[in-house]
């Protein structure tokens, strides 16, 4: 096994505006990249990246548990706030205001656009899991908040330590 090839495989059911570069960054950082797309034109922009095509998400959820649903047809606005403030400088562990952090998701909007912050929250999800579970759990908080809205929490979200995003093995 070289450096750059994972065991775990990792699903996606979707490759809109956010699946594709997720899944594509994944894919290149040499995990095996499952996926299932609605729309088979989706499909062409893994045309560079190692991956299996499903014929449906029950397939795609046989060979790898859990899958990880995209967004179904859009980017949600909470969601680029959130993966904007994912790819900024700023640190979790320092306190900011609600203006300081609507400027860093402003900034990296402007600097990156949507799909680069989504493109650097997949490369961080294949790089560190379990780090970016956690920056990730805070960017969706402070977005919120800054935004004068609530976090959108999962139903199931994982406990601290447990990653959702690469769960199954190779045999």
């Amino acid at each position: 096994m070289t450096a750059n090839q994972h065991t775990a495989r990792v699903g996606f059911i979707g490759l809109g505006d956010q699946g594709a570069p997720m899944g594509q960054a994944i894919g290149d950082s040499g995990f095996g990249l499952h996926v299932w797309a609605r729309r088979p034109q989706s499909l062409e922009v893994l045309a560079r990246t190692r991956h299996t095509v499903h014929d449906s998400p029950a397939s795609l959820a046989a060979a790898t548990r859990p899958p990880m649903p995209s967004a179904p047809y859009h980017l949600s606005i909470s969601a680029a706030r959130a993966g904007a403030l994912f790819a900024s400088p700023l640190q979790r562990s320092d306190e900011h205001s609600a203006r300081q952090v609507r400027q860093a998701i402003a900034t990296a909007i402007a600097a990156y656009g949507v799909r680069g912050c989504a493109a650097r929250v997949a490369q961080d999800y294949g790089e560190q899991p379990e780090t970016a579970l956690t920056r990730m759990r805070w960017a969706l908080t402070a977005a919120a908040s800054a935004s004068g809205g609530s976090p959108a929490e999962p139903a199931h979200a994982p406990a601290p330590g447990h990653c959702t995003l690469c769960t199954s093995r190779a045999a």
